[in-house]
């Protein structure tokens, strides 16, 4: 890329801020994939869940016994772990496919018709993990209990992928005039 680095326009799309976006998105939904979706799991003691007529004072005893061996019992009765952990798992791999899509995608500069609709296709392959991203989080914001609010930060990086990564697309037209029609051996 030519011109001067300060000089640049970041909102302007280009494949090296699209890349550097998807990183940043990636980063971000690590972070909060990695806090269990920001979810706050409440410590309760078991005993005290299952049998209500322990006294105040056994409750006491039986909390500090927790704390002495460092036994945290956690009530799973908010959310089921299984289920966080298979969205956990499937947002990893749509984020590893976003940036897997656009690094080979980068690494194509066409010569042949062929390899710029191979290029075009792994762009919209990024499109569509982006996509994918947005109704995984739809789903997880339905089942679980989620402020919506802490996860528009997150949907404005997504939609502003989506936009980096059409705009990309869009200026990759004027490629396609370049390219020969067919692969020459």
């Amino acid at each position: 890329m030519s011109g001067y680095y300060n000089k640049r326009d970041e909102n302007k799309p280009n494949n090296f801020n699209t890349f550097n976006h998807a990183l940043d998105l990636r980063l971000t939904i690590t972070e909060l994939l990695l806090r269990d979706f920001g979810l706050k799991v409440k410590k309760e003691n078991i005993l005290k869940l299952k049998n209500s007529s322990i006294s105040e004072e056994d409750n006491t005893i039986i909390e500090s016994l927790f704390d002495k061996y460092r036994y945290e019992p956690i009530c799973e009765s908010e959310f089921p772990s299984w289920f966080v952990e298979n969205n956990r798992k499937v947002l990893m791999n749509l984020c590893n496919d976003l940036i897997s899509h656009i690094s080979h995608a980068n690494s194509i500069y066409p010569v042949y018709k062929s390899e710029y609709f191979q290029r075009r296709n792994l762009q919209n392959l990024a499109i569509g993990d982006c996509e994918n991203i947005l109704q995984e989080f739809t789903y997880a914001i339905d089942m679980l209990p989620l402020d919506i609010n802490k996860f528009m930060p997150i949907v404005d990086m997504i939609e502003k992928q989506i936009a980096l990564l059409k705009g990309w697309r869009k200026s990759d037209a004027s490629l396609l005039e370049k390219t020969k029609d067919h692969d020459q051996k």
